[in-house]
């Protein structure tokens, strides 16, 4: 969960300085206050030290899944209740159409 909320603080962060006609958000109030999807021009953002430091973040976030999530974890239902409490998929799907360090670790989660 954790580190679903490094990744979260900086996304927001990549999209507040994405140009604003360049960035959209869907919200799903009937999820909780902070379950929006973030829509925003990321390719510049994959090339700076923060993109190089989420691409990292996405792949350790993608090996944990990958572990908890395995058939035969017994850990696997405390591991998805982290998964959507750290807005797991809200953060995710908006990255399979991010740039590649981004999409391909997304897509793996």
């Amino acid at each position: 969960e954790l580190l679903l909320l490094a990744l979260g603080k900086l996304l927001e962060e990549a999209a507040a300085q994405a140009v604003s006609g360049e960035t959209q958000r869907q919200s799903f109030p009937e999820y909780g206050s902070a379950a929006t999807l973030i829509f925003a021009d990321f390719s510049e953002f994959a090339c700076s030290e923060d993109g190089a430091t989420v691409a990292v973040l996405l792949e350790a976030i993608s090996k944990v899944v990958s572990l908890r999530l395995a058939p035969r974890s017994q850990k696997r239902s405390t591991f998805e209740a982290a998964l959507l409490q750290g807005r797991g998929p809200f953060l995710l799907l908006p990255l399979l159409q991010a740039p590649l360090s981004f999409s391909e670790p997304a897509a793996r989660c």
